[in-house]
């Protein structure tokens, strides 16, 4: 792995927020991060668990292995923070407010995801 900076914990947790805002059905979850990791290990584990809780999981196993999984890692947060609509949260019956929710918590990941863009592109 050549020199690169860590992925800041609050950039780490502000991509936990956004992926727990971005979708309220864990199928939709599982179906975008199956589409979206490199590593279907990635998503093994107990999905009857609380939505924060599996997004927990997953990013903290990429996390812990940044020499196997810290491109992949900055891809994702790349990819979330250029969400700009949410389509899966319009079958919610409260998707006006879980939009909102999940609009603010992309923007909070957008602001700080610039420098780790970079470093995926060099």
């Amino acid at each position: 792995m050549s020199a690169r900076q860590r992925v800041s914990p609050n950039a780490v947790q502000a991509l936990k927020d956004a992926l727990s805002a971005a979708f309220w059905f864990k199928s939709d979850l599982r179906s975008y991060l199956s589409s979206a990791l490199p590593d279907p290990a990635l998503l093994e584990g107990d999905w009857d668990v609380y939505k924060w809780a599996i997004v927990d999981r997953i990013i903290n196993r990429m996390v812990r292995q940044p020499e196997r999984y810290q491109d992949a890692l900055i891809q994702l947060m790349v990819d979330v923070a250029a969400m700009d609509t949410f389509p899966k949260l319009a079958r919610h019956e409260d998707s006006e407010r879980l939009t909102a929710d999940a609009k603010a918590a992309v923007e909070r990941l957008r602001k700080v995801v610039t420098p780790y863009e970079r470093q995926l592109v060099e």
